[in-house]
């Protein structure tokens, strides 16, 4: 069985769509929030694969002595990335590793923000990974430059760097495949002074929209997790062989 270590940013906020598609490919899923007080595991090696999720936070806090956990959660990052293990950052989680790789994590020049459904196309090197265009939905109101080494997969309009790889099996993703149509609901409930953000959409538009792209997008998620975690159902596989061979 993969064993998949999860790291959110929100104590109240558990991952629902993830933990859910991971549950039922057969992967068992430890979840944390070190901003919550939980701490990072003593032996990540237990684990075969990790996801690294989004929040309010930005890359900047980890300058700030209120939030140890962010450099905390970049120096496992930095170790992950010498792996072969399959990584996944979604959001700030993709903005981390791309920190962590030496790139820049900045607001947007204009003061814009991507909140709500926005299209996606990806570059010749994420042809095979997604459709043309993808309907992918946002929040967040900084972005990543390019890591050094790692390979574009989609872009955006707003944002221009949207999804990137950085050797075989680490994946930064900007939008939110993670999220469910109840999130969005309470979301835009909740934080709806910041739709008038430029860029941002109103929360009707956004309700319209989750009606017609979120089966899509959740079906293309699943796919994509797939994707993800071969190189580690592989390397599992690998050790059965072996331990079976040696006895």
């Amino acid at each position: 069985m993969t064993r998949v270590l999860m790291i959110g940013h929100m104590a109240r906020w558990r991952d629902r769509r993830t933990t859910a598609l991971l549950s039922a490919k057969g992967c068992e899923v430890a979840w944390i929030c070190p901003a919550g007080g939980d701490p990072l595991p003593r032996d990540p090696d237990s684990f075969q694969a990790m996801v690294v999720l989004g929040g309010a936070q930005n890359v900047r806090d980890a300058a700030d002595p209120a939030h140890p956990y962010l450099v905390e959660e970049m120096r496992l990052i930095e170790a992950w990335l010498r792996t072969d293990r399959p990584l996944l950052g979604i959001c700030l989680g993709a903005q981390l590793v791309a920190a962590t790789l030496g790139a820049e994590v900045e607001p947007h020049p204009e003061g814009c923000a991507e909140i709500g459904y926005y299209p996606l196309r990806p570059t010749p090197a994420g042809a095979s990974l997604m459709p043309d265009p993808l309907q992918v939905y946002q929040w967040h109101y900084y972005g990543f430059s390019m890591p050094s080494g790692a390979e574009l997969l989609a872009r955006g309009q707003i944002f221009p760097n949207q999804a990137f790889r950085y050797g075989a099996n680490a994946y930064g993703l900007q939008f939110h495949p993670d999220t469910t149509p109840e999130e969005i609901h309470a979301w835009t409930g909740l934080y709806e002074a910041q739709l008038s953000t430029p860029g941002a959409h109103d929360r009707a538009r956004q309700m319209d929209e989750v009606a017609r792209y979120d089966s899509i997008l959740s079906e293309w998620f699943s796919g994509f997790l797939d994707r993800w975690l071969q190189p580690s159902r592989d390397g599992l596989r690998l050790s059965q062989n072996r331990a079976a061979t040696s006895r």
